[in-house]
């Protein structure tokens, strides 16, 4: 096994935590290439490029407030970061906290080019009913 110490898990954490509080969205595309694809639940379609990227993550924070993730394992080969997390926010006040598994790959700029989120919706429809 390769030990790969290329930033690209610091740049996911940054990613993260710029998705907190009041949510520094210039700061999330400035990781992001130009041909990033976005699968906020991984068996969707993609939203593709930052500009679509930014209006999708505009659209989450009109519905959810206060996100907060915490990593509970990250994996990193060359191009690729995983993370299991424990994700929490609220949507229309109520907490909500979802396990959470986030794939990240970079190109070869270093950029984040792809994103695939996966939750289980059975975990988030418990928690609003």
């Amino acid at each position: 096994m390769i030990d790969v110490d290329d930033g690209h898990e610091d740049k996911v954490r940054t990613f993260l935590t710029a998705l907190e509080g009041i949510p520094d969205h210039d700061r999330v595309l400035s990781l992001l290439a130009d041909d990033v694809r976005y699968h906020v639940s991984a068996w969707k379609e993609a939203v593709v490029g930052p500009t679509a990227v930014r209006a999708e993550l505009e659209r989450q924070a009109s519905i959810f407030s206060d996100f907060h993730a915490d990593i509970v394992n990250a994996v990193a080969s060359d191009r690729l970061v995983i993370t299991e997390r424990v994700d929490s926010f609220k949507i229309a006040g109520k907490p909500i906290t979802l396990h959470w598994l986030g794939v990240f790959e970079f190109d070869a700029d270093d950029k984040i080019s792809g994103i695939r989120d996966y939750y289980d919706m059975q975990e988030l429809e418990s928690q609003l009913s």
